[in-house]
């Protein structure tokens, strides 16, 4: 048993690190308006998204048991609990994933906001297994643990109207503790044959040990007053900033990721209309259609709708805001080649919480 962790350990090591996922939050509500949301951050995902945000901040509210639930189609078709997908795994049972693309991804993420200040703690485990490419058989596993908190602070060094100054400029960092294992690999054909009937001892391995590593975000956002009803705004974010690591550990690293935004909001008779802009990952090398994330929200009260486009695939959501209880639904795809528009798995996605704050 020993040799088979241990022989399985030498292949996670050797393995490469795939793209999915990337980014260390994904908002449920910001991914419905195409994933752009630096520009405009405004809610509880300012804190993880664009820590400028919570200059915007007034009031005191805490988002308490919240649940966020991701899953691909494929997924949903095949009804995965769990991490029985690896319990038995074998070269007859993989060729059941031939084609597929299974996602699965659940998070806690309960956020105290109070003015310029927030605090979060967030527990997230993934499951993925997909394979493709008959003739030269190519599996992607996945398998991590991610816990730990995150607090951000916000300040606005020029004050809406002072001085003869029209906008409200914002500036805003956070940090964050982290504990994670596993993450997503690819195996060739010759490591699917290895790894054959290994099961749960393989799945131990993938995950291998917790690390621990401590992340950085820096955020700023500017607002502009167009008219009585119309505000422009931009925003700049860099997330985990130098990478967060874990070198003790083969846990996936969170990248370092520079986002530029462009906003806009128009106060409506009843509710609000908000427009923005995103292009992500400005410090890498990365297909333009990859990069763009363009979308959209009406809000009325008590109900939003929103649309978007992310990496050139079309999203859309619906949330309610009712009294103690907030609910998102969203459906997006997330690009799995290297370019946009290559191959889009399509995923929905569920948050619920209940909050108070006054």
């Amino acid at each position: 048993m020993k040799r088979i962790i241990a022989a399985a350990l030498v292949l996670v090591s050797s393995w490469v690190h795939a793209d999915e996922p990337s980014r260390f939050y994904r908002g449920v509500r910001a991914t419905a308006m195409g994933g752009a949301f630096v520009a405009i951050a405004d809610d509880e995902q300012a804190l993880y998204l664009n820590p400028a945000g919570l200059a915007g901040i007034n009031n005191f509210s805490f988002h308490y048991a919240p649940a966020d639930f991701d899953l691909s189609t494929d997924m949903v078709k095949l009804g995965l609990t769990g991490t029985s997908a690896f319990s038995n795994l074998g070269v007859s049972s993989l060729n059941n994933f031939m084609g597929q693309s299974n996602t699965a991804r659940g998070a806690l993420t309960p956020t105290l906001l109070m003015a310029n200040f927030g605090f979060g703690i967030f527990s997230e485990q993934l499951i993925q297994i997909s394979e493709a490419n008959q003739a030269n058989p190519q599996l992607k596993l996945g398998y991590r643990t991610t816990n730990g908190f995150q607090v951000g602070f916000a300040f606005a060094p020029l004050k809406k109207k002072k001085r003869g100054f029209k906008g409200d400029l914002r500036i805003g960092a956070a940090a964050k503790m982290v504990w994670r294992r596993g993450g997503v690999r690819t195996l060739s054909f010759l490591d699917v044959m290895n790894l054959a009937g290994q099961g749960a001892q393989f799945v131990s391995a993938l995950a291998g040990s917790f690390g621990n590593s401590i992340g950085y975000d820096l955020g700023a956002q500017y607002l502009h007053p167009l008219t009585k009803r119309v505000t422009l705004s931009t925003g700049l974010v860099m997330t985990d900033i130098g990478n967060t690591s874990f070198p003790d550990s083969t846990a996936d690293p969170v990248k370092a990721d520079l986002t530029w935004g462009v906003g806009a909001k128009i106060a409506l008779p009843v509710g609000k209309l908000t427009f923005a802009y995103d292009l992500k990952s400005l410090n890498e090398t990365m297909d333009l259609r990859k990069r763009s994330h363009l979308g959209a929200e009406l809000a009325v009260p008590l109900l939003s709708i929103q649309a978007g486009f992310y990496q050139g695939y079309f999203t859309y959501g619906v949330g309610s805001d009712i009294w103690l209880a907030k609910l998102q639904l969203t459906s997006y795809s997330e690009e799995q080649g290297t370019y946009g528009g290559q191959k889009g798995e399509r995923r929905y996605a569920l948050r619920a919480s209940l909050k108070f704050g006054f």
